[in-house]
């Protein structure tokens, strides 16, 4: 706080030291700014004020049978038809300011000074309204005044009709898109019910539900043979990864065996080339029979290397285990396809149950769906009713403006100007002129002393310094110093109160008038 407090005392030192210079600028400043106030226009303030009548005989008759404006949008027109240009073009040139723009730039600028200068104010729910307009000559402001208060009461006796015209424009438009919007909704409607057959509501719904219950059970059947062919398969792999053979009797010899291998290759030939016919590729049946078709090539092609190098002959105890092993091995391969068989099945019985599934859960949502358009068809066709009602009621509303007059403008004062300047307030204005001098005067002082810095105390010296401060010398004032100090400070004042005595001159005499 104490370091704050010594930054202030330095900055007003510093300012003080250049006080001459706050007197010099605030004694310009202030007398050029009063030359500036004094030299002001005058400003006469023109008025009026009207008095607008919306109670007529036939207002309660007609009010179930046609729509009359609100008082606010009353207030709301008369404010947009002062406010636009053409009425203020027209106003520009009853009053004869036309005749001063030269150019179509200048006429710019003089409707533009009227939109900001023109004043309507209300006098709350008296319907009395006050026009005003300032201007330095008070016949062009009393002209101003009574063009505009002409234009606004001859343009707002025919605003409420053409309002009522372009309603009726409105609703005839509106009531044509309405109309489209009905037959588009009628189509989309008859749209809908042809792609959703079976799941409107009100539509029998039982079929659905029943082939989701027999594809359930089919998909259960088919999943419980397939578990049961899987244990099949991995009982037949279990043997042939370890378990001790068990010798069956199987009779025949190896030319026997080979030929029943033969007819099995030439069946399973037969089979793929019709499963390839029916199915692609990668079908799991097709690939089954493959994988089947090669053990029985591999079982045939082992036979007769096991022949040719016994030479014709194989012990009876090796034939039998090596058929044992054969019809295994031929076993596991239907059971792999058995397996793959019924796991297409199962795949396809699951394919046609989410199908149906999927479209019972549709049946939700094609109703909300549904139920939505034909709401929004009856929002829709009630909207197109009340706009017909509307535009009925418009058309009587109408009839009833072209035929009589339901606003009513009286003038209770017509514009005048008083004798005195209603502006400009030059005891403000010249207020403001001494205020800005002062500051103006200090601001430059405090600027001269910031740019031309001085150390004034031993504060000062120790923040800009790091070398110790062993002491200092203070200044033994001759008496011939302190006269001229004095002096100095005796004529600061001086010239101080004399500004200040000469702005309450200024403003004595704007007080006398």
């Amino acid at each position: 706080m104490d370091q704050i407090f010594a930054q202030i005392m330095e900055y007003i030192r510093a300012t003080w030291r250049y006080r001459w210079y706050t007197l010099m600028v605030a004694w310009l400043v202030a007398v050029f700014g009063w030359i500036g106030v004094y030299q002001l226009p005058d400003q006469f303030n023109a008025s009026a004020r009207v008095y607008v009548d919306t109670e007529t005989l036939l207002a309660p008759l007609l009010s179930n049978l046609t729509v009359r404006p609100r008082i606010d949008e009353q207030l709301d027109m008369m404010t947009r038809t002062l406010l636009s240009r053409p009425n203020l073009a027209e106003v520009a040139r009853r009053a004869d300011l036309d005749l001063a723009a030269k150019t179509p730039e200048t006429l710019e600028n003089i409707i533009d000074e009227l939109s900001e200068n023109i004043i309507l104010i209300s006098a709350g729910h008296s319907n009395l309204y006050s026009l005003s307009y300032q201007n330095p000559d008070p016949q062009v402001a009393q002209h101003v005044v009574q063009a505009t208060l002409n234009v606004f009461v001859e343009s707002s006796l025919g605003n409420t009709r053409r309002d009522l015209n372009t309603s009726r424009e409105f609703l005839d438009q509106q009531v044509k898109a309405y109309k489209q919007k009905l037959e588009a909704m009628d189509e989309r409607i008859k749209e809908f019910k042809r792609e959703n057959v079976g799941m409107i509501p009100g539509e029998n719904e039982a079929d659905y539900y029943g082939q989701l219950q027999q594809a359930q059970q089919e998909l259960q059947q088919a999943k419980l043979a397939l578990e049961e062919a899987i244990r099949r398969r991995d009982s037949f792999k279990g043997r042939l990864q370890g378990t001790e053979p068990v010798l069956l009797d199987l009779p025949g010899t190896a030319a026997e065996s080979r030929s029943d291998l033969d007819g099995r290759i030439t069946a399973m030939e037969l089979q793929l080339d019709d499963l390839r016919l029916r199915y692609t590729a990668q079908h799991p049946d097709v690939l089954a029979t493959k994988r089947v078709l090669a053990t029985l090539q591999a079982q045939r092609a082992q036979e007769l290397a096991q022949r040719r190098q016994a030479g014709g002959g194989v012990s009876l105890s090796a034939g039998t285990a090596n058929t044992y092993i054969q019809q295994l091995q031929f076993a596991l391969a239907q059971a792999e396809s058995e397996v793959a068989s019924l796991q297409a099945r199962v795949n396809e019985y699951q394919q046609r149950y989410d199908s149906l599934k999927a479209a019972v859960n549709k049946i939700p949502e094609v109703q909300a769906q549904y139920t939505e358009l034909t709401r929004n068809y009856g929002v829709i066709n009630s909207s197109y009713q009340r706009l017909l009602q509307s535009r009925e009621t418009a058309m009587l509303s109408g009839a009833v403006q072209n035929r009589t007059h339901t606003v009513d403008f009286r003038v209770v004062d017509p514009p005048h100007v008083p004798l005195t300047p209603a502006g400009p307030n030059r005891i403000l204005f010249s207020s403001g002129v001494f205020l800005a001098a002062v500051a103006a005067g200090v601001g430059v002082a405090f600027l001269l002393g910031q740019m031309r810095p001085m150390v004034l105390s031993r504060q000062a010296l120790e923040r800009i310094t790091d070398r110790p401060l062993l002491g200092a010398v203070s200044l033994n004032e001759t008496p011939q110093m302190v006269r001229v100090r004095r002096r100095g400070l005796t004529a600061y004042a001086l010239g101080s109160v004399t500004l200040l005595v000469t702005f309450g001159s200024v403003a004595t005499f704007y007080l006398a008038g």
